[in-house]
């Protein structure tokens, strides 16, 4: 991992070229965990530049896993007539962490989704929440799109939804 261009203050947020710092990210897969604090250090005192590295980062990694020039995981067929009424509870990851959803099937279909936690930005969480819940409901599907500018939450909601079917299959 190189960085190739950034308008960080000189002496603190450019500590985002130091090898060490970079180091870290080598090996690493597009599923990957790349929360700060958990498996990513922060440079002290460059503590924005740092989350700003790693948020770039993982969504360049996660932009590039979802083409082929990576694997794709494939999602897995569910049939909603499948699963028997009842709440359940998936997690996967966000942009900071995990992102924990319930999930409450009636008569075959999705009839709510709540968000239980998650350590996304607020703001850009929060859109794709907006959007995301109400077409997952609509659509009644996580073949759905994730929403411009909110890559990672997206991502972490529709899989955490998936999650929580597929516990729920397990449940059946």
């Amino acid at each position: 991992m190189e960085v190739i261009e950034h308008t960080e203050t000189p002496g603190i947020g450019a500590e985002i070229e130091r090898e060490e710092f970079r180091q870290q990210f080598v090996g690493k897969h597009y599923t990957d965990s790349f929360a700060a604090g958990d498996e990513i250090d922060i440079i002290s005192g460059a503590t924005v530049s740092s989350q700003a590295m790693i948020a770039s980062l993982r969504n360049t990694m996660q932009e590039l896993g979802q083409t082929a020039y990576l694997e794709e995981e494939e999602v897995p067929e569910i049939e909603l007539a499948d699963l028997p009424d009842g709440t359940f509870v998936g997690s996967a990851p966000g942009l900071n962490d995990e992102v924990v959803v319930e999930v409450t099937i009636e008569d075959g279909r999705i009839v709510a989704i709540e968000i239980l936690d998650h350590d996304d930005t607020p703001d850009y969480f929060e859109q794709a929440k907006n959007e995301l819940v109400d077409v997952i409901k609509e659509e009644q599907s996580v073949k759905i799109d994730t929403v411009s500018g909110a890559t990672s939450s997206s991502q972490g909601i529709i899989d955490a939804v998936m999650n929580a079917l597929l516990n729920g299959l397990e449940d059946a």
